[in-house]
């Protein structure tokens, strides 16, 4: 389950030399995440009404199995140092090396033909449900979804990931057997315009070139 009210940060940087991050707070093992911090710092307010009120939008972020860990030499969080704005944690090899050691697969690094079926859930969901798919970005190793709904932001963020693992497991690029992505993921709430205009754009263009899973 995804935690209410708290938020984490932490420095981000991965193979496609995307930006940095920080996110909504997450206390399963293995979670990761990718928002960029300061990007998200010039956001007014990310967290969900105490009203029980629908943000405009959600923000959604997954990432594939095994891709980042706890004691990450590029700084990690845990369930005590997760809130936004503190203190992220140095790498720590030894941490680094119990959380691999840990895993019970190798890594999941998406692949062209992987990234284009996983954008292609993505919309098949949206249309589904009737969501609004504003835009969304397929990297190798983590996934952005901003989206309009009348639902729960962790509705969206199940139904995406159930939806693309079973098109990947459909056109056998995945198998049954293994685990596609980390446990929860990030859920962002957008509560005006300006706001959702600006992670539009950083969805669509501040995530490095375009792979094949840009909408």
């Amino acid at each position: 389950m995804i935690r209410h009210g708290a938020t984490l940060a932490f420095v981000f940087s991965d193979c496609e030399g995307s930006s940095q991050g920080a996110i909504k707070a997450s206390s399963a093992t293995h979670r990761a995440h990718r928002v960029n911090d300061g990007f998200l710092r010039t956001i007014p307010n990310t967290r969900p009404s105490k009203t029980g009120a629908r943000p405009l939008a959600y923000f959604i972020t997954f990432t594939a199995y095994g891709t980042w860990l706890h004691g990450d030499m590029r700084t990690w969080v845990d369930r005590e140092h997760n809130e936004f704005g503190t203190e992220r944690l140095a790498h720590d090899p030894l941490v680094n090396h119990v959380q691999k050691q840990s895993l019970k697969h190798p890594k999941v690094k998406l692949t062209p033909a992987m990234i284009k079926q996983v954008l292609a859930a993505v919309a098949e969901v949206c249309r589904y449900r009737e969501w609004k798919l504003v835009s969304a970005n397929v990297r190798t190793n983590h996934v952005h979804v901003l989206a309009m709904a009348n639902a729960e932001a962790e509705k969206l963020l199940g139904d995406f990931k159930r939806y693309a693992t079973r098109r990947l497991r459909r056109e056998k690029l995945m198998p049954a057997d293994r685990p596609v992505w980390t446990d929860g993921g990030s859920t962002i709430y957008v509560w005006d315009q300006p706001s959702l205009d600006r992670i539009d754009r950083y969805i669509r263009y501040d995530q490095g070139e375009n792979l094949g899973g840009r909408y």
